[in-house]
């Protein structure tokens, strides 16, 4: 008798723990939880709103800022969405470095908490805009940086909102259409932008992410760039519009860059292979900038010659397995009509012979 009533005392408490949950009192135990768990949330959104405020003082915002980004890790999922409207409720700060910290706050949200940032991408766009209108070089910067972690972090999440977008529209596409619409308003700083989405930058604005990073980005990319590089030699083609030629250029050379990346940092060398076709046009394009370009406009000279000596670098004189597998490195005898050795000498004519001591003996 004594063995059976211990072999069923477990089975009755167990029943008697069950009827407990599902009792009045369970239930006023779990309520109590869930408004411990809000206030608790309440408490930390009030102290990174108090943290946010004071970005705006002069003495206190690097400290704030620092806090800040140590904070966001560790932020509920349930949280990110009004920590996000306690920055973008600031439209008009006063000092341009808030500005630029509001926008990097954003950055480091897309990086921490990706998915949930995927659900506020058209408002992060819009609020992008926004700060791009302020025709600030490091708000600028700060936004080429949030560009950047929203394409490496965010636009891989399976479920993003897109902003006016079909369910066909990729969403490489549709970023870049955002900021295609602001060229008008805010000019090359939009231009920068989509350079960010081409070929982003870490948190530093500078160093490039790592292996792993930049091959899932450039196998995302692939087709959006395929696009933008057809798109782009198309505007070039047969224009007389040099003026405009200066953006498309820095567009190229960011595509130029990716593609080396890729090839040196992952061994993806499919860019290269879709950048390669278009080497004889982009060259038509920058010598036609030099003869019949505006003389006066110095930006689109220099970009001109940054991207024809970029092109050299990674597509003619680098003395790796890659040169010969892309298609128009094959052509490096250097003969009469090869562009290449036409793009050299009209850059050792071109009177900046610094440009090639390094590189070349001309």
């Amino acid at each position: 008798m004594e063995a059976n009533f211990q072999r069923r005392a477990p089975g009755r408490t167990r029943v008697g723990s069950i009827k407990d949950s599902l009792s009045p009192k369970g239930t006023i135990k779990k309520k109590k939880q869930d408004r411990k768990t809000k206030e608790r949330q309440t408490q930390e959104i009030s102290k990174l709103n108090v943290l946010i405020g004071r970005l705006e003082d002069r003495d206190t915002q690097q400290q704030a800022f620092a806090t800040l980004i140590e904070c966001f890790p560790g932020l509920g999922p349930s949280t990110v969405k009004e920590v996000y409207a306690l920055i973008e409720k600031n439209k008009k700060p006063g000092r341009s470095s808030t500005r630029r910290m509001l926008v990097l706050l954003i950055a480091a949200l897309c990086r921490c908490h990706p998915v949930q940032s995927a659900k506020l991408l058209p408002r992060i766009l819009s609020y992008t805009c926004l700060r791009l209108r302020d025709k600030h070089a490091k708000t600028t910067d700060a936004c080429v940086i949030l560009v950047s972690a929203i394409a490496l972090y965010v636009l891989p999440c399976p479920t993003i909102s897109l902003p006016d977008a079909g369910s066909t529209t990729q969403p490489f596409e549709v970023v870049a259409a955002v900021f295609a619409k602001e060229t008008s308003a805010v000019g090359e700083a939009a231009t920068r932008c989509l350079c960010g989405l081409l070929r982003p930058v870490d948190f530093d604005g500078v160093s490039v992410p790592g292996p792993s990073t930049i091959l899932a980005h450039a196998s995302r990319i692939r087709p959006f760039f395929k696009n933008l590089l057809a798109d782009i030699v198309a505007k070039m083609d047969g224009s007389t519009m040099f003026a405009t030629f200066s953006s498309l250029f820095l567009l190229l050379q960011s595509a130029c860059l990716l593609a080396r990346d890729a090839q040196e940092k992952g061994s993806f060398t499919q860019l290269g292979d879709d950048f390669a076709p278009y080497i004889s046009s982009i060259y038509e394009a920058i010598e036609d900038s030099f003869q019949c370009g505006p003389r006066d406009n110095w930006m689109l000279r220099k970009r001109g010659l940054e991207l024809l000596t970029l092109v050299l670098d990674v597509f003619a004189l680098q003395e790796s397995a890659w040169c010969s597998t892309v298609e128009i490195a094959k052509e490096i005898e250097f003969e009469p009509s090869c562009s290449l050795a036409a793009m050299i000498r009209f850059l050792s004519s071109a009177k900046l012979p610094f440009l090639l001591q390094w590189r070349l003996n001309v």
